[in-house]
């Protein structure tokens, strides 16, 4: 499996074990599918490292797979664990698509949707979906908004007498929200909005 991957079309060779029914004996769950070549010519267009590729094949090879079939074929092939997780990610994910498939989905609950999920995961997902919405939201959250901080932190908290514990991680994450949504921009925005919060209480 691993030396079928590093070729530069592994989706002929799959098609091949496939039509011989080799697939089958790895795991009887494992089929070609038609539309694998299509998303292996997607996941060469992305210019991924060579390292990476073949993990992406196989998260895609294996996307359609239910739990059982996917635990399974893990310990059949006795997975990496690292690459477990990104499979079971990959699937977990899928099944919380239908949340990215709506155009006005906020900033902020595609960030904290995403987020959680191993970068491979959410590849092999744009990757394999069908929806051209879906696929934007991906793209949003993998080009812009993982990359938005916050520019306050907690000792910035500290210091306007906001005391240590689970209220300053619970602030920091209203103040994520609101700058991911664009609700604020500068770090005296931030700082606003915060002792807006406070007043509130």
């Amino acid at each position: 499996i691993e030396l079928i991957f590093k070729e530069e079309y592994p989706e002929y060779i799959l098609e091949k074990l496939g039509e011989v029914g080799v697939l089958l004996v790895i795991d009887s769950s494992l089929r070609y599918q038609e539309n694998i070549c299509e998303e292996y010519r997607k996941a060469r267009s992305l210019n991924n490292t060579a390292t990476q590729l073949p993990s992406l094949y196989l998260c895609l090879l294996i996307y359609p797979f239910g739990g059982q079939a996917l635990k399974r074929f893990t310990h059949r092939l006795n997975i990496p664990l690292k690459l477990a997780r990104a499979f079971k990610d990959t699937i977990k994910l899928r099944d919380e698509l239908c949340v990215l498939a709506d155009s006005s989905i906020k900033n902020s609950d595609l960030y904290y949707l995403l987020y959680k999920y191993n970068q491979l995961a959410i590849r092999t997902n744009a990757i394999a979906s069908s929806s051209n919405v879906i696929r934007d939201n991906i793209e949003l959250f993998e080009n812009e908004l993982r990359y938005i901080k916050t520019s306050i932190s907690g000792d910035d908290l500290r210091d306007i007498n906001i005391p240590a514990g689970p209220a300053i991680g619970n602030i920091l994450k209203i103040v994520h929200r609101a700058k991911l949504d664009g609700e604020v921009g500068s770090k005296s925005e931030e700082l606003q909005l915060v002792k807006s919060l406070k007043l509130a209480d």
